[in-house]
């Protein structure tokens, strides 16, 4: 593989091996943001359970009774840590939490396939 590298880089500036041909990538910048192209329809109706977990923690009864407005539960997780999102109680995603317009909202950055979770 490194001889072949040596190679192609040898052969001189912007010229291609035989065989080999420049991928063409598609601008992206600009378009409208659009579930057609994917062929999915928005549903409707649907009643999903969604749950964010930001960490998880064990505490004593008496600690939880002790808990009111402004208490601060330690998570096992850091702040910037990715969030788990559960659908149905399976995971699907990883996310950050933001904050806009003075809302906390989770931002998807990574799908969990489902066949590699199931393994």
């Amino acid at each position: 593989m490194d001889q072949s590298l040596e190679q192609s880089n040898a052969s001189g500036g912007d010229e291609l091996p035989e065989g080999i041909t420049e991928f063409p990538f598609e601008e992206f910048a600009g378009g409208q943001v659009t579930t057609e192209w994917a062929g999915i329809a928005m549903p409707c109706g649907v009643e999903v359970d969604l749950t964010i977990e930001l960490g998880r923690t064990r505490m004593a009864r008496t600690d939880v009774l002790q808990l009111c407005g402004g208490s601060v539960v330690p998570l096992d997780q850091s702040a910037g840590d990715p969030v788990d999102v559960y659908a149905d109680g399976r995971l699907v995603a990883r996310g950050e939490v933001l904050v806009l317009d003075g809302n906390f909202c989770v931002r998807i950055t990574e799908l969990i396939d489902r066949m590699k979770a199931c393994a």
